[in-house]
């Protein structure tokens, strides 16, 4: 056997890392299968000016980003978007959201919105800024 460090592997090496993660997971989780959401705000133009995106599995909601316009923060906007994902995704099934956020981003707000902080990495991914992951249940 040998071991190999790779910078910037290929999507096969990827895949094959992730496909046996998968295989060893299919004991513990009954389905593998995931449902990826958007919900986004657009101007008169059309234009996206904010929105999230995420993956429900089983029960849960993972956002994986959120991210408003500066014109539109303060504004009531960003409330109006998770409480619409959290109505949608109720109709799923999805008892628990979770996600993570920066210390300069947005952790005050999530709180405001009923989140929980659960954890954090310090000095994540430098020095002076924290990973701060919440949940809620819905």
């Amino acid at each position: 056997m040998n071991i190999e460090f790779i910078f910037n592997p290929a999507t096969e090496i990827k895949d094959t890392v992730l496909k046996g993660l998968r295989g060893f997971n299919a004991n513990h989780f009954p389905h593998d299968n995931s449902e990826d959401i958007a919900c986004v705000t657009k101007n008169d133009d059309g234009e996206i000016k904010g929105g999230l995106t995420g993956e429900i599995y089983m029960n849960t909601l993972f956002i994986h980003y959120f991210w408003l316009d500066d014109s539109l923060r303060g504004s009531g906007m960003g409330t109006q978007l998770i409480q619409k994902v959290e109505q949608m995704v109720q109709q799923r099934g999805v008892t628990d959201i979770y996600l993570d956020t920066f210390t300069f981003q947005a952790r005050e707000f999530y709180l405001k919105m009923g989140f929980e902080e659960v954890g954090r990495f310090t000095g994540y991914p430098m020095a002076g800024v924290d990973k701060i992951f919440l949940q809620k249940h819905l």
